[in-house]
């Protein structure tokens, strides 16, 4: 199942035409971005898996008029225009996104953390305070049959699965809402199929 955007997120737009930098292959970036997506089913601290909130969530339209982001996956459903664009790692090694935007890891590029920082503890249309929006966008397009992001801080857990994907045009991702019950920095695991990636990031 597909949902589709009405608007091309920025993220894909600048990732794709490099408004934002070059190729990075060390540990820290400094990125650009935007999502959109479906529901979530979300667990902390082993309570049980529950249905989060509506992603049904108000997000900017900067780019409504636009044609669509230069590029297009390969013959493979590989999404390489995107991370290449963007910095961070190919290894799959844990990134700390600092006070990047977007970030690459292995297979996946992560964002918009900025937006999370800024806006995590705040009441928002359509957010709980503790909850954050974050968008996943895999190397592999073909075969999306879901994500699962597992967010770790001393000793707390919150598990995501996110089945619903999400598109700007031609590309592909998963828009997850995740509650973190504090702030502090987090480690999120996210994995889909063959893809794996690993972000540090401090709310």
């Amino acid at each position: 199942m597909h949902a589709r955007t009405l608007a091309i997120p920025l993220v894909l737009i600048c990732l794709a035409s490099g408004c934002g930098g070059k190729q990075d292959d060390k540990a820290d970036g400094s990125p650009s971005s935007s999502s959109s997506g479906g529901s979530d089913k979300a667990s902390a601290g082993g309570a049980g898996e529950t249905p989060s909130p509506s992603p049904r969530v108000p997000t900017p339209d900067p780019m409504k008029d636009d044609n669509g982001a230069p590029g297009s996956p390969d013959a493979q459903g590989r999404q390489s225009v995107v991370f290449d664009r963007v910095p961070g790692n190919k290894s799959g090694s844990c990134v700390n996104v600092g006070a990047g935007r977007d970030v690459k890891s292995g297979g996946f590029v992560g964002g918009a953390f900025d937006d999370a920082r800024k806006s995590y503890g705040k009441a928002r249309p359509g957010l709980k305070p503790k909850q954050v929006r974050l968008h996943w966008v895999p190397a592999h397009a073909r075969r999306m049959k879901g994500v699962t992001v597992t967010a770790t801080s001393a000793g707390k857990k919150v598990r995501v699965t996110q089945r619903t994907v999400a598109d700007a045009e031609q590309w592909k991702f998963y828009d997850t809402l995740i509650t973190l019950p504090k702030g502090g920095k987090w480690t999120f695991r996210v994995s889909s199929d063959v893809d794996r990636g690993c972000f540090v990031a401090t709310f």
